[in-house]
């Protein structure tokens, strides 16, 4: 029915990256200025942000700025903010390059709440901390540990996709090409990352690499 179709409709995807860091620059004063001077060397070096929180502490007249950064470009921009951080006299400026970011997408999203309690509650239920969130009309984005992406993905996709798994429970095999090539055309399709037999294998790469001629995906994951 019409409800049916809809709810189908609200997440169209699931997406999400290993490629990014995250940093933190503690304890920083509040006050205008203080952000270009954080972003502006970083621009000048030609390096990307990508998810920005701020954190207030209360009376204190300071601080903290988090945001993201791609891996390959973490070192660089950590060697100009060590600077930045001593100009501005910032406590700490710290690092960590062992998270993932991870993403649902849909146009149904605008204009239905719910959809951010119900992927926040997917994650909260086994035991995910959320470190930065990032939303737009289309798309919920959130900052996690890298080692929990796979379990992430597949809480995510068990909540906004129930019924469209109906294979064995996920395997703790490693992440081989074989894996990588199955997550990918997974979570493309709304299927559980998983393994799937052996004479599947043509197949999933058959589609994958259609996908990859058609632009749908990019084959440098």
């Amino acid at each position: 029915d019409e409800e049916k179709i809809m709810e189908s409709m609200l997440v169209s995807g699931i997406t999400y990256s290993k490629k990014e860091a995250r940093i933190t620059l503690k304890k920083v004063p509040d006050k205008p200025g203080i952000a270009a001077k954080i972003f502006l060397p970083i621009s000048d070096a030609g390096i990307m942000v990508d998810m920005i929180i701020q954190n207030t502490h209360d009376g204190s007249g300071l601080t903290d700025m988090t945001f993201t950064v791609l891996r390959t470009d973490f070192d660089r921009a950590m060697e100009i903010l060590e600077k930045v951080g001593d100009e501005i006299e910032a406590e700490e400026v710290s690092g960590d390059k062992e998270i993932a970011k991870v993403s649902i997408v849909g146009a149904g999203m605008l204009g239905n709440p719910g959809t951010a309690s119900r992927m926040f509650g997917a994650l909260s239920g086994k035991g995910i901390n959320i470190d930065i969130i990032s939303t737009s009309e289309i798309s919920i984005s959130c900052l996690i540990k890298g080692s929990q992406l796979k379990e992430a993905v597949n809480a995510i996709h068990d909540e906004f996709f129930p019924n469209k798994w109906s294979g064995p429970a996920p395997s703790s095999a490693g992440e081989g090409v074989f894996d990588c090539i199955v997550q990918e055309y997974c979570i493309h399709t709304a299927v559980r990352v998983d393994r799937t037999t052996e004479n599947s294998y043509d197949i999933i790469c058959g589609i994958y690499l259609l996908l990859i001629d058609m632009r749908v995906l990019k084959g440098d994951f």
